[in-house]
């Protein structure tokens, strides 16, 4: 979050409400800080979409969750993900699907780099490589690719999203490229940093507009 912040950058910090020891404190320095806080999931077991029941079961106490933290996004763990069921989350937009990733264990996408809505809620794909990807994956050590991909994005007027984790940054190696990535985006002029719920706001507001 420092380092962020020592760029002007802001970002979503998505939390399991179910599984760990959740430190009010740091929601609030988080908060403080002018970012933003998201509901990941249930408790990360990897079963939240194994049937329409276990999901139906569990989103009550999503629900809560999301009014507690006064959260307005929500992204599946492992990017799982259902469209149709997500419809019964009290939120603004969601955060589970990407343009095109082959190395999710739900493959494909949904080839789009921008917003859309999505019933009742406006989806932000990702779509830039998430860190465990480029570091565990691929086995990069530079950002190359996500360089490359970041590029292409903003030439087609997209929106450039990624997914990192704190325990993937932590190494020294990785948090250098991390912020080497930080250094990079800040060299688009054009671009509009904000919250994903700022998108999701402005999207909305469009889409409504325009209907």
């Amino acid at each position: 979050m420092e380092l962020e912040t020592k760029f002007g950058l802001k970002s979503s910090w998505n939390i399991v409400p179910y599984k760990y020891k959740i430190d009010e404190g740091i929601i609030k320095l988080i908060k403080e800080a002018g970012h933003e806080i998201g509901i990941h999931g249930y408790n990360h077991d990897g079963k939240l979409y194994y049937s329409e029941k276990i999901f139906r079961h569990r989103v009550p106490f999503i629900n809560e969750a999301i009014k507690k933290y006064n959260a307005v996004g929500f992204r599946s763990p492992q990017v799982h993900r259902n469209l149709e069921w997500l419809q019964l989350l009290d939120i603004e937009y969601d955060a589970s699907c990407f343009d095109y990733d082959p190395f999710q264990p739900f493959p494909g996408g949904t080839g789009s780099i921008w917003p859309f809505i999505a019933g009742k809620f406006v989806e932000l794909p990702y779509t830039l490589p998430q860190d465990h990807t480029i570091f565990y994956v691929l086995k990069q050590k530079n950002i190359d690719i996500w360089k490359n991909k970041a590029e292409w994005v903003a030439k087609n007027k997209g929106v450039i999203l990624t997914l990192t984790h704190p325990d993937y940054l932590i190494k020294k190696e990785h948090f250098n490229i991390y912020e080497e990535l930080l250094v990079y985006l800040k060299t688009f002029k054009d671009a509009w940093f904000c919250l994903p719920k700022e998108l999701s706001s402005w999207w909305k507001q469009k889409y409504d507009t325009i209907n």
